[in-house]
């Protein structure tokens, strides 16, 4: 008996729908388990955008751990992206905001997201500056 698949709704039916994507893994493109394959990874996507929301990681996060992928240090970072030492430790830190010339930097050798890295800091945070000079408070 063939599934008609809807909108996952419960634990149980997204479960019930990733066993069934797995069986179906290698199906063909434009064959009707290519389709349920499809449709399956869709309804998955949407269930667990809802259910298992995250943040994208700040700008210093993103970097640090693509830092510790490929097992470098800050000297190594300023040598390979060219931004000064001092920058990058102030940067890393957490003394300065990221520029766009460093975003740039970062996101063409590195391959991290633009978006995390020019994520706008009062969306999430209060500029990390005001903050350590306590001229204002963070909310």
């Amino acid at each position: 008996m063939k599934t008609i698949w809807t909108v996952i709704k419960t634990e149980e039916e997204n479960e019930r729908a990733i066993k069934r994507s797995r069986e179906i893994s290698q199906a063909e493109p434009e064959t009707e388990e290519g389709d349920e394959l499809e449709l399956l990874a869709l309804l998955i996507e949407n269930f667990e955008k809802e259910h298992y929301p995250f943040d994208e990681p700040d700008p210093i996060a993103a970097v640090k751990y693509r830092m510790e992928q490929l097992d470098i240090n800050q000297a190594e970072l300023s040598r390979i992206t060219g931004i000064n030492k001092s920058r990058v430790s102030e940067f890393i830190n957490g003394n300065r905001d990221i520029s766009f010339g460093m975003a740039k930097a970062f996101h063409n050798k590195f391959n991290i997201p633009a978006k995390v890295l020019l994520t706008d800091s009062s969306e999430k945070q209060i500029s990390i500056k005001a903050v350590k000079q306590k001229s204002i408070k963070p909310t």
